[in-house]
């Protein structure tokens, strides 16, 4: 029998910015963006990583999770060498990796059938109320900014849930 992993390191690599969040116990005990200030491309990979780097051992992550790259930015991009670098990161540290179709999540968490990445903030906003404050009327660009907060959210809630539901699975044959 496996045990569920309790320590969820979420994460949505995006080109400029990464959003990280932290479950411990289905409970959200960090969560934040990593956004290092106009770089070039090295030092941006280089900051993410050390950003990603310095959870694991802070929360004593057992597992993460990652947003999968829309198909257009999987190409030669800094999206895809952020996405590659905190994989390799992850995978150096021998944690378990669960990698997620944005999509998926999305669907799974608010089960209709086209929900807006607005629909799954909500959402966890009322899972966890320390995030209503991002969903306020903002400026587009805040807009976009929180949107890697609440996707690295979704991620590791969506990881914690299959999980789960894989070991009450295996609780059953038992």
């Amino acid at each position: 029998m496996t045990v569920s992993p309790t320590r969820i390191l979420g994460i949505a690599p995006r080109a400029r910015k990464t959003g990280v969040s932290v479950l411990v116990e289905g409970e959200l005990v960090f969560y934040g963006i990593k956004s290092p200030k106009k770089a070039d491309q090295r030092t941006t990979l280089r900051k993410i990583e050390s950003a990603v780097e310095d959870l694991i051992p802070n929360y004593e992550i057992n597992c993460a999770a990652i947003e999968g790259l829309p198909y257009t930015q999987q190409k030669h991009s800094l999206s895809q060498a952020v996405f590659d670098r905190v994989v390799n990161s992850i995978s150096i540290h021998g944690i378990r990796l669960y990698q997620f179709n944005p999509k998926d999540v999305r669907q799974e968490l608010i089960q209709k059938r086209d929900p807006t990445k607005l629909d799954v903030a909500i959402a966890l906003g009322d899972r966890f109320p320390e995030l209503r404050r991002y969903l306020v009327r903002q400026k587009p660009w805040n807009k976009y900014h929180y949107s890697t907060l609440f996707d690295a959210v979704a991620v590791s809630f969506y990881c914690a849930r299959k999980l789960n539901q894989q070991l009450m699975g295996e609780r059953k044959r038992y």
